[in-house]
């Protein structure tokens, strides 16, 4: 078994161009930022594992600086020990503790699905290798704008769409 030391890690705060939407009546429209962690390990695998992080008012810069904090936990450290350095990890004196772990975790677990050339999904035990997948919509001011909006993913395919409402 290869040791799958970890020799780097970064973290980059990826800003959308999605369209801002509310949540909620007392929200303003959410800022979302995709925040991206890639490890590369001594035998040059790469994990890449990400979350999406949705704010009110300006894009939060907390959660990445939060995941710096705790690089040196795993750097140097076996993407084969994943388990036991995520359990370590979560232990730490970290802010955003345990949202700062899982995109460190979800890379560490694709790194080592790579290193196996498994899709993840198998390495985790999948039992099927399709999902039907489903829409979800944004909120609306009206019942014609959802029509519109669900008639245009029916167009596109999905037979299922999950309704965010008032």
């Amino acid at each position: 078994m290869s040791p799958l030391i970890i020799k780097s890690l970064e973290v980059f705060a990826c800003k959308t161009d999605a369209p801002k939407i509310t949540w909620a009546k007392d929200m303003t429209p959410m800022y979302e930022a995709n925040i991206i962690v890639r490890i590369i390990t001594k035998e040059g695998y790469e994990g890449v594992g990400g979350v999406l992080v949705p704010t009110e008012h300006s894009y939060d810069h907390s959660l990445p600086e939060a995941m710096k904090n705790l690089f040196p936990e795993v750097l140097f450290k076996s993407v084969n020990d994943r388990e036991k350095l995520t359990r370590h990890m979560l232990t730490r004196c970290v802010g955003l503790n345990p949202n700062a772990v899982s995109p460190i975790d979800i890379a560490m677990w694709d790194c080592y699905a790579k290193s196996k050339e498994l899709p993840l999904y198998k390495i985790l035990g999948a039992k099927r290798d399709n999902i039907k997948s489903y829409a979800s919509t944004p909120l609306f001011e009206n019942v014609s704008e959802y029509i519109n909006f669900v008639s245009n993913l029916s167009d596109q395919g999905f037979k299922t769409v999950k309704f965010h409402t008032w």
